[in-house]
C-alpha cells in the first residue's frame, strides 16, 4: 500500500507531537530536579539547626545562649521558607508532568513507527486515533505548572546530546538523530 498524503501529514504531526512531548517532559524533570535539591537543602538545614539549637540549649542547663538563638532563629526561618514555596510539592508536580509527557510521546511514537504501518487502518481512523493523541498532549499543557527558560536550555542540550534516545534509535541514527539508512 503506498503512502498516502494523509498518511505523511499523519506522520510528520506525529512526530511533532513526539517532540513536544519529548521537550516537555525533559523540562519537568530538569525543574523536578531543581526543586527536589531545593527541598533537601532547607529541609536538611532545618533539621540541623534545630537539632543544634536543642542541644546547645539543652546543655546550658535551659539557660539559653546567643548560639542556640541564633541556630533556633535559622531553623525557623528554613522551615518557613520551606512551608512557603514547598519544594518537595512542586518537585513531585513537576515529576507527574514529566511522566505525563513521557507517555503521550511513547503513544506517538508508537502510532507513529506501528500504527501508521497497519495497512486495516483506514486514513480516517488514523487521524482520529491521532486527535486523541494531541487532545491529550493539549490536556497536560493547561494542566502542567510552569517550567523557567534555563529548564528547556537544559533539555534540549541533553535531547541534543541523544541522551533521551533509545539505543535502538541511536543505532539507526547518526550523531544529529537523522536517520543513517
Amino acid at each position: 500500500m503506498a503512502d498516502t498524503e494523509v498518511r505523511t501529514a499523519l506522520r510528520d504531526e506525529a512526530k511533532r507531537i513526539e517532540e513536544d512531548c519529548q521537550y516537555s517532559s525533559q523540562r519537568h524533570y530538569e525543574t523536578a530536579s531543581y526543586w527536589g535539591r531545593w527541598s533537601d537543602r532547607l529541609g536538611v538545614g532545618a533539621t540541623v539547626l534545630a537539632a543544634a539549637a536543642a542541644t546547645t540549649a539543652f546543655t546550658q542547663l535551659m539557660g539559653g545562649t546567643p548560639v542556640a538563638a541564633a541556630a533556633s532563629l535559622l531553623a525557623a526561618t528554613l522551615s518557613a521558607i520551606q512551608q512557603f514555596f514547598k519544594p518537595d510539592r512542586r518537585m513531585q508536580l513537576h515529576r507527574a508532568a514529566g511522566d505525563a509527557y513521557l507517555a503521550l510521546d511513547g503513544r506517538a511514537r508508537r502510532f507513529r513507527t506501528i500504527g501508521l504501518l497497519d495497512h486495516t487502518l483506514l486514513d480516517n481512523q488514523a487521524r482520529a486515533e491521532l486527535e486523541v493523541i494531541a487532545a491529550d498532549r493539549d490536556k497536560a499543557n493547561a494542566s502542567s505548572p510552569l517550567t523557567p527558560h534555563w529548564a528547556f536550555e537544559k533539555a534540549r542540550k541533553n535531547i541534543e546530546a541523544g541522551q533521551t534516545r533509545h539505543v535502538v534509535d541511536r543505532a539507526r541514527s547518526g550523531p544529529s538523530g537523522t536517520s543513517m539508512s
